[in-house]
């Protein structure tokens, strides 16, 4: 459909008459939706009043910049989300409108509490939109300013409102803060707002964070410009804005207001165009949903039609007339056709010749009443003569018969099926097999009596035997046709039907064309008809629509809200931890283990206790911490791990990252202070990255080679928003891979220039598997290894694992959030996923950080974010968290560093890693210090046994010994393999249940009005891109779900042998030996490989359901959605009880064998403990056995323990 022209240059008058007339239009065509926004239209046309409509993150400071605008603090700012409606704020008489969706509006006049009408304003569930009128000299009357919810809110609504509000906008500002420019949702609703064709500007604010030492603001600018662009985003214009520092070298605020009062100067001209251009849009807006209401019946009629030209139609329809008519008379022709060739051939037929005359004469002569043979016995000779002259006759009529007419019959009667194309074998041999009889009785039947015998009456008898001949031929020839008759008549019914079914669905298709033409005239006539009301000159008579409000007028004191608990103490108890009143030296501790090595190395029995405590002397020695850093990008990762190190060791940027895994290490021998070792990925795992990455646009690459190829081919304007990020992986491996390519699987030295390339250029990063940084500071001299992990938004699906192994494994996780942008759809996923394993780990090793808490302005903001944030987290599952407001640029200035925050998180963080983590550590070597002293007690005891006592214990100990070996080689796992079962079995019946629980979120998530927008777009392909988005969604749901039950398993099955080895314990103390299994060393459990995939799918099959999508009407608005939801749910539900079930099997196969290995692996260090607890024992029943300095050796153990 081509766009409108119009002329806008037309009187207030007229513009109002032709809008009335549009909305009196829509209003018969049903579009009430439209008709309610025309209707918004002629009020503005009344009013001529201009709408600037900012929009943008939550966050971004929208409201801030109104406020700043306005000279006044009308609207609520927050770093949470602010206003859940929209919004208007405009200068004139002051009063205070809500418009409530479900009761009548309220006025406020003034004075009114501006405190209380802003709570309206985050009230997005029971009000519609609030309007503030305020007096000002910053803008003239009849000026008006949108302030839109967030549209990045993890709450979809907000996004929702802020689209149903643009259209009464004459220009947009779109705002976002510094740090999340490059957002995925930026580019997304930038790119549907061009769609509106107003004018569009972007304003990047909050720029007083940017530092050039970080990076260029030029170069700053050319990734923003870059960034919009790749999107093919064109704005009118890009403002980079500070509110706080207004002196800001870079601020372009005063510029944004020159904008603002340039549309104002030409208020009359905008408001006009504004009107005709966006009326013209929802003229186009009417088009599409008509298209789309009517698109299912559409659809169906075109696929009956099945893309065929109506041209050729009707010359089918014509063709299959013809046919049928021709088909339907070619049974009688073949009939007549016969009939006349056998007539042709019978009176063709020569059967009288004169041989045959003169038997007939001696037949009829016979036959006289006078004729005699012979004088004796006449009579019976004379009968004789008689009968040998009629078989003679007859006779020579059968042969007759036989040469002149039956062969020539049987002969033309086969060409006749041949040449008539009907030509059958069984029929040939039927014709042949089949004998015409002509009986001699008819010869004696044909002759009349009293006859004369004469030429004449020779003639007459010889013409009737001919003539009975064809009759009876012309018979019996019919009735031999007759079943090839039927059969080409079968035959021809067959083809004759097939034309039929063929006419019939040419005739079909040229009814749906009509239908389908006759719809398409309805849509364009309607069209055509809200057209030419805009267009058209407006009759004088014409009356313009009244619009009119009424308010129920209220006082803001009358006003009570229910606080449903806000603002109330909130429970701010912490999980109970464990509480370590001193300081732990691991390094002491390490010294005192090799100390009692050397003690005990010498004593029978105690080679592999000695081996173990040098092993874990060692160990304390170079005792490492891990802790994994984790957030979305730009959420300040990187600047708080300089603040914790205590200099500017990562690189930051705006810009995402670490899309490499970075690890700060202790210095060692091998590694001085600053050495950076930069381990590339191996070929292997490039080439499954690409492939992942290329699923997306659904193509495939073997090799580097044809991957090169296939990305260049990949059509830049076809891509969809969620592959965007895919498509700047590929772009990155493609610019990066011809120097990348000679590295693969190295481990290269780089110095700190080439670090941070590594570090922030995608076309490097995306080579690298991780960085290693060997650092000395106080964080690292503690053994502390920090690990800056890939944003939790990252694309790598190899990032989901190491993010999980990290979570697993890490001795401590640190979550940054930041203070402006707390808790958005990323981090949510993220924490979830932290909330499903929380409480499977033995500490709370979890730490929250917000960052940028400078950006408050004031203790009551602070405390606002944090609660906001604790309460997310506790929605996530996490309950009662560390909680930690820093700002990590004030940490870095010396004048600022105890403004920051981080000497409290410090003040946690330190000593939850030198004591509650060197507890544990400590309390293990403290517990084999104790039983190293036990076993050494019990030599002494046995040294200093009587002789004869001696004797009956070394009997018995070796029975004893013997009798624990056999017990613990014998004690049967499969009661605990039944029980590890029940537990897989009840485990992953909840993994369904928990992931369709967030069914729903994720139906909400993907099919959003944003996404099926009806403007353009090919609707089939946005809802392929909805369900694919849905089956991503509950994919990762499903493999973060499988990933938190593993460990869930792991800890069942240590809690399970763990209850075994007590038991053997139990068994030792029982028989008097005074060994422990506790210490020994664990071995681990390997996980098995989780796919974030639900390979069982049928994605053609739930294709299907997306047929239920008639317009966006029908599915937002009416039951669409519903339908859709539960068919799609109904289809994955039996999908994954198929999934599990396969799972089931896998998982209870794997932990079984785990299991059964695990406990193998602790039954042979338990023999062998025993094994050299006997040689022990039995060197000190022996008389050399030097109990003094046993003794002694016990006492400078016992004294070192002590101290």
């Amino acid at each position: 459909m081509t766009k409108m022209t119009i002329t806008k240059d037309i009187s207030q008058d007229q513009l109002l008459k032709r809008l009335t007339m549009v909305h009196e239009q829509l209003v018969t065509f049903n579009d009430l939706i439209n008709a309610e926004k025309i209707k918004q239209l002629i009020e503005k046309a009344s009013t001529q009043e201009l709408n600037i409509a900012f929009c943008g993150h939550f966050s971004a400071g929208k409201s801030t910049m109104i406020n700043t605008l306005f000279a006044e603090d009308l609207l609520p700012s927050s770093p949470i989300p602010t206003s859940a409606n929209v919004v208007k704020v405009k200068s004139g008489k002051p009063y205070a409108r809500i418009h409530f969706r479900d009761s009548e509006p309220v006025q406020f006049s003034y004075p009114y509490d501006i405190n209380k009408v802003k709570k309206y304003c985050l009230d997005g569930d029971e009000v519609k939109s609030v309007e503030i009128s305020h007096p000002t000299t910053n803008f003239p009357e009849g000026v008006a300013v949108l302030d839109t919810p967030g549209v990045d809110s993890t709450d979809d609504a907000h996004r929702i409102a802020t689209e149903a509000s643009l259209h009464l906008a004459d220009v947009i500002f779109y705002v976002m803060d510094y740090n999340h420019v490059q957002a995925e949702s930026n580019f997304q609703f930038t790119k549907m707002l061009q769609s509106y064709n107003k004018p569009l500007y972007l304003i990047i604010n909050q720029v007083d964070k940017h530092n050039d030492d970080e990076l260029s603001f030029d170069a700053f600018k050319e990734s923003v410009v870059e960034g919009f662009s790749n999107w093919n985003v064109k704005p009118a214009g890009v403002y980079f804005t500070s509110l706080y520092e207004q002196e800001n070298k870079y601020n372009q605020y005063n510029e944004v207001k020159t904008t603002l009062y340039n549309y104002i100067e030409k208020k009359k001209t905008i408001i006009s165009n504004s009107i005709y251009d966006t009326t013209s849009f929802l003229i186009e807006d009417f088009h599409k949903n008509q298209k789309h209401l009517k698109q299912e019946e559409m659809n169906e009629l075109l696929s009956l039609m099945d893309n065929e030209p109506i041209d050729e139609l009707h010359s089918k329809e014509k063709k299959y007339i013809k046919e049928l008519a021709l088909i339907q008379e070619a049974v009688a022709d073949i009939d007549h056709s016969f009939k006349d060739l056998l007539a042709s051939i019978l009176k063709d037929a020569i059967l009288m010749p004169f041989k045959t005359r003169e038997l007939a004469e001696q037949f009829l002569e016979a036959n006289q009443p006078n004729f005699k043979v012979g004088l004796l016995f006449a009579k019976s000779k004379t009968e004789q003569e008689k009968e040998k002259r009629l078989l003679a006759l007859h006779e020579n009529v059968c042969e007759q018969i036989s040469s002149s007419l039956e062969w020539v019959v049987k002969e033309q009667m086969i060409s006749f099926t041949k040449k008539h194309n009907v030509y059958d074998e069984s029929f040939k041999e039927a014709v042949f097999d089949a004998k015409f009889t002509f009986t001699k009785e008819k010869l004696v039947e044909l002759v009349k009596k009293g006859a004369t015998l004469n030429r004449q009456y020779i003639l007459t008898y010889t013409n009737d035997v001919a003539n009975e001949i064809k009759k009876e031929y012309r018979k019996y020839a019919m009735e031999l046709f007759q079943p090839l008759i039927k059969q080409v008549a079968q035959s021809n019914k067959v083809v004759e039907d097939e034309i039929v079914n063929k006419l019939t669905i040419v005739k079909n298709k040229i009814d749906a064309y009509e239908k389908l033409t006759s719809i398409k005239t309805t849509i364009e006539n309607k069209t055509k008809s809200l057209k030419g009301c805009l267009e058209e000159i407006a009759a004088e008579d014409c009356q313009i629509l009244t619009v009119s409000h009424h308010f129920k007028q209220m006082s803001t004191d009358q006003i009570v809200f229910d606080r449903g608990g806000q603002n109330q103490n909130k429970n701010k108890d912490k999980v109970d931890r464990v509480v370590v009143d001193h300081q732990i030296d691991l390094q002491q501790r390490s010294k005192q283990l090799l100390e009692i090595s050397n003690l005990i190395k010498t004593i029978p029995g105690l080679q592999t206790v000695e081996r173990q405590t040098r092993t874990r002397a060692a160990r304390l020695a170079s005792n490492r911490y891990t802790i994994a850093l984790f957030g979305a990008f730009s959420a300040g990762k990187s600047s708080f791990a300089n603040a914790l190190i205590g200099e500017k060791v990562l690189p930051v940027s705006p810009n995402p990252t670490t899309a490499t895994i970075n690890k700060i290490l202790p210095i060692d021998e091998k590694h001085e202070h600053g050495t950076i070792l930069v381990h590339m990925k191996e070929e292997a795992e490039i080439l499954a990255d690409i492939q992942h990455s290329l699923k997306v646009f659904n193509k495939e690459a073997d090799s580097f080679k044809q991957a090169l190829t296939v990305i260049r081919d990949i059509p830049v304007n076809d891509i969809v928003e969620n592959a965007k990020a895919h498509y700047s992986f590929l772009k990155a491996f493609a610019k990066g891979y011809e120097s990348a390519s000679t590295k693969f699987g190295q481990i290269v030295k780089v110095d700190r220039k080439q670090y941070e390339e590594y570090v922030a250029l995608e076309h490097k990063a995306c080579f690298v598997n991780n960085i290693e940084l060997y650092y000395d500071c106080e964080l690292t001299r503690q053994g502390v290894i920090l690990v800056d992990t890939p944003g939790a938004d990252s694309i790598n699906a190899r990032h989901t694992d190491v993010a999980f192994d990290y979570i697993k494994n890490a001795d401590a996780v640190l979550f940054v959030t930041y203070f402006n942008h707390a808790f958005n759809h990323a981090d949510r996923e993220f924490l979830i996923q932290l909330g499903r394993v929380k409480d499977a780990f033995e500490l709370d090793k979890m730490f929250f950080i917000i960052n940028a808490k400078d950006l408050a302005q004031n203790d009551e903001e602070l405390q606002l974010v944090m609660d906001h944030v604790e309460d997310n987290l506790t929605e996530c599952g996490i309950r009662k968290p560390r909680l930690y407001p820093v700002s990590s640029k004030n940490a870095l200035v010396a004048d600022n560093s105890n403004d920051s925050g981080m000497s409290n998180f410090k003040g946690d963080f330190l000593p939850f890693i030198s004591q509650e983590l060197a507890f544990n550590v400590d309390k293990a070597a403290v517990r084999q210090i104790e039983s190293i002293k036990n076993v050494l007690s019990d030599y002494i005891s046995t040294a200093l046994g009587e002789k004869e006592e001696k004797e009956l214990q070394k009997e018995q100990l070796l029975s004893s010994i013997n009798y624990v070996k056999e017990s613990i080689i014998n004690r049967s796992l499969h009661s605990s393999n039944q029980a590890l079962k029940k537990e897989i079995e009840e485990l992953l019946f909840y993994v369904k249940k928990r992931v369709l629980f967030r069914y729903n979120e994720g139906f909400k998530h993907a099919f959003n009005p944003s996404s099926l927008q009806e403007d353009g777009r090919n609707i089939k392909v946005a809802l392929n891109k909805c369900l694919l988005e849905l089956i991503e969604f509950l994919s990762h749901d499903w493999g973060q779900e499988l990933r938190a039950t593993t460990l869930r398993i792991e800890n069942y099955i240590n809690q399970q042998l763990n209850t075994i080895v007590s038991l053997d314990e139990k068994e030792c103390k029982s028989s008097s030996i005074s060994i422990s299994f506790t210490e020994i060393e664990d071995s681990d459990i390997h996980s098995p490989k989780i796919s974030s995939e639900l390979k069982m799918l049928d994605l053609n099959k739930l294709k299907k359901s997306l047929t239920i999508f008639k317009s966006g009407k029908q599915f937002f608005e009416q039951d669409g959605s519903v339908k859709m939801k539960e068919n799609l749910e109904g289809q994955l539900d039996e999908t994954m009880d198929k999934e599990l079930n396969q799972t089931l099997n896998q998982f209870i196969k794997h932990y079984i064998r785990q299991q059964e290995l695990k406990r193998q692996h602790t039954v042979n260090a338990m023999l062998e403990l025993l094994e050299d607890y006997k040689v022990g024992k039995m060197a000190a029943f022996d008389t050399s056995f030097n109990v003094n300095e046993v003794k002694e050796i016990y006492s400078k153990i016992d004294s070192q323990n002590r101290n």
